[in-house]
């Protein structure tokens, strides 16, 4: 599946820009950034500023994210109205795709919570009522946990 894109706008006007593009609103609290500072302080210099943040499954462990990079410059190529040559990074992309393909293929407990994930996936891309509310199950849960501490271990 592809990303999912989530960020804000300082401006209605970028919001429904970023609305257009399927980019959800972002209800992250978390520790922030000087983009996070930029994007309140610009404004009030009259520049719009807008934030996307693409969310990676935490079981895509990659050095480089090919794959969001591709989606991210799509996204880009589609709001703005430009184009550039990202072949070689829709190779890239394409090469990390089948790895981890080829990686659920070996693993029976990783098809089956991949399957959970796409299904929790498609219900919210379809705006089911049940959006956000699906819980996953304990062993996905553990399973991403896992993956989270060896991730930051690393």
């Amino acid at each position: 599946r592809r990303p999912v894109a989530s960020g804000g706008a300082s401006s209605e006007r970028m919001r429904e820009k970023l609305a257009s593009h399927g980019i959800r609103d972002s209800n992250y609290e978390g520790p922030t950034t000087i983009l996070a500072v930029l994007g309140a302080t610009v404004p009030n210099q009259g520049i719009d500023t807008s934030t996307v943040i693409l969310q990676l499954p935490a079981y895509a462990q990659v050095e480089r994210d090919y794959m969001g990079l591709q989606s991210m410059l799509e996204l880009l190529q589609a709001m703005y109205g430009f184009r550039l040559d990202i072949d070689t990074v829709r190779e890239e992309a394409d090469r990390q795709r089948q790895a981890l393909d080829e990686t659920a293929e070996e693993d029976p407990r990783l098809q089956v919570w991949l399957r959970e994930l796409e299904r929790t996936y498609d219900a919210e891309r379809a705006n089911e009522p049940e959006v956000g509310t699906t819980p996953l199950s304990p062993e996905l849960e553990d399973f991403l946990r896992d993956v989270e501490r060896r991730w930051s271990e690393s």
